[in-house]
């Protein structure tokens, strides 16, 4: 049985897409636990797939070799090389620093660290995934878009996009369903450790659930 109620669910969503305008908008669930001792406390981290995507458009970019260079330009996913984030001088610094603001995510390899420093993503949070050799690179960058990570840092507020306005009621309603299901199984008390959970979009105000 689910600890929030599916109707007022429904009906939060349906309220929301009947006052945001743009198509495009974003749907945000707020999450704030209790009972975590952020000095003592073992810290989750988790991924959970969506059954659809979360965002209208879903900024990933990879970085890589000359290999997934090819295999990003095969399927048009935009692409930077390991030359030209290498380096730590003011310049480069700030060419990392801006990828990480300006993506969702970020698709490397597991070698990622002789050329670049993981520390300018976990600032902006913006979630590494690694490409295996020999995958397909467009299966990877596609489930990306349906990909929530769930990561305890320095505070006991998170969040995750659910969808979007176009998406429609019911795939938002199961993105939701499906985040909120997989986020209690990291809590270690489940359920006791949730405070609040509220939903909103770009243009609304947060629409309590729990």
């Amino acid at each position: 049985m689910s600890f929030y109620n599916k109707e007022k669910l429904l009906s939060s969503i349906q309220a929301l897409l009947a006052e945001t305008e743009k198509k495009e908008d974003t749907i945000e669930i707020q999450l704030s636990i209790k009972g975590y001792d952020l000095k003592r406390d073992v810290r989750f981290d988790g991924n959970v797939l969506l059954p659809h995507p979360k965002r209208l458009k879903e900024k990933v970019v990879v970085i890589g070799d000359k290999a997934l260079e090819e295999e990003a330009a095969k399927h048009e996913i935009p692409f930077i090389s390991f030359e030209t984030v290498a380096g730590k001088n003011v310049e480069k610094n700030k060419l990392k620093k801006k990828i990480a603001k300006s993506n969702h995510g970020v698709i490397t390899l597991t070698n990622f660290n002789r050329f670049f420093e993981i520390s300018f993503f976990n600032r902006k949070r913006t979630p590494l995934y690694f490409y295996k050799p020999g995958t397909d690179l467009k299966t990877c960058y596609e489930e990306i878009s349906r990909t929530c990570k769930f990561k305890l840092r320095n505070n006991t507020v998170l969040s995750f996009a659910a969808g979007y306005v176009e998406l429609g009621e019911e795939k938002i309603f199961q993105n939701v369903q499906a985040g909120l299901d997989f986020f209690v199984t990291l809590l270690k008390k489940g359920v006791s450790n949730i405070a609040s959970v509220n939903i909103k979009s770009n243009q609304s105000k947060a629409i309590k659930l729990y």
